[in-house]
């Protein structure tokens, strides 16, 4: 039998913001800290977070307008870990097109590669934002890993609030 933990109320509240933050509403607290703790099965044994893994997150869209005038989409500080770093090229695939992107806008001078460095994604998603123009602010855009680090798909699991 697994070992029960007590955990406090502040705890608590910060595993179900965590848990909003990754798209894990309805995982139980032990697999949302195995994501936070970056630890997966694999094959029945623990270890770190296997690349064959699949995990998503959620992304709140708050500004459409720069989003659409620049062909970006914006990257919560909370939620940069998920993607690849700094200018490291991945796949991006939409439902318009699969296409390579990276993490962008970073202060002059940041190396490629630097895990938390950069703000938004950017990628040939013209075409993509031109299909979805009824996205707007509040929309929620789901990011999911197909190959940690090289292949991520996003879909609109929400248009607006």
């Amino acid at each position: 039998m697994p070992p029960v933990i007590r955990i406090d109320e502040e705890v608590q509240k910060e595993l179900e913001a965590r848990a909003m933050r990754f798209g894990m509403v309805f995982s139980t607290p032990n697999e949302v800290l195995r994501r936070v703790l970056e630890l997966t099965k694999n094959n029945g044994t623990s270890g770190p977070r296997a690349a064959s893994a699949t995990s998503s997150i959620d992304i709140e869209v708050e500004t459409i307008y720069y989003h659409r005038k620049y062909n970006l989409i914006f990257i919560p500080r909370d939620k940069r870990s998920f993607f690849p770093g700094y200018n490291v090229t991945f796949t991006l695939k939409t439902d318009v097109n699969e296409s390579p992107a990276h993490v962008t806008s970073a202060p002059k001078g940041t190396a490629k590669g630097e895990p938390l460095a950069g703000q938004y994604i950017k990628g040939n998603l013209k075409p993509w934002f031109d299909k979805h123009k009824a996205l707007s602010n509040g929309a929620v855009l789901r990011f999911t890993e197909l190959e940690k680090g090289k292949r991520y798909q996003v879909e609109i699991i929400r248009y607006s609030s």
